[in-house]
């Protein structure tokens, strides 16, 4: 289980090179993001959290790329080479894997992501989301498109469901915090 930890315990993990652990990452393993960007600061802030993103890995062997899955405010949701990422990235990057997924085909079980290219971030959804954190209070308002937590819920739904906070949103330490969830490495 990935325990809470705060900024200055995350900066003391050893940095792994990503080039050596590149062959070992496996489809559905996720990445957790704390960047320096002023929007990352704000959720971190609001979450209490060290994360402020997170998404899911594929290991493409037909095209040899890592590609990454994700929903970012500016784009909405992408597929894009995770060593492309890491290069743009101001901020600290993990690598984690989720334990006891049942015995299927992730990339399968993932499409359902993937269908979700090109789909809008949903910035209304993330000031509702600051708003609840607010307030203590709120709804979660369903629609077809997500913030970069409710992407990675959704296609873990089936085969390892993530549960929100008890104000009904989840965030990246929500995904974090599950029982499942084991820090493999932080990476550059």
């Amino acid at each position: 289980m990935a325990k809470h930890i705060d900024k200055k315990n995350l900066q003391k993990i050893e940095i792994t090179d990503y080039l050596s652990i590149r062959d070992k990452i496996e489809t559905g393993w996720l990445f957790f993001t704390s960047g320096n960007y002023t929007i990352s600061k704000a959720i971190r802030r609001a979450t209490k959290s060290p994360w402020s993103h997170v998404g899911i890995l594929f290991n493409d062997y037909c095209i040899d790329r890592i590609m990454l899955l994700e929903s970012v405010e500016d784009m909405g949701t992408r597929f894009i080479p995770f060593s492309v990422y890491l290069e743009q990235y101001d901020g600290e990057i993990v690598i984690c894997k989720v334990d006891n997924l049942p015995d299927t085909d992730l990339n399968k079980a993932f499409g359902k992501g993937i269908d979700r290219i090109t789909k809008k971030y949903d910035k209304a959804e993330f000031l509702r989301i600051i708003e609840r954190i607010v307030k203590g209070e709120g709804k979660v308002h369903e629609n077809d498109k997500d913030v970069c937590s409710e992407l990675v819920a959704r296609n873990f739904k089936e085969i390892h469901p993530f549960n929100p906070d008890q104000r009904g949103f989840i965030s990246p330490e929500n995904i974090w915090e599950d029982k499942d969830v084991e820090l493999l490495w932080r990476v550059k």
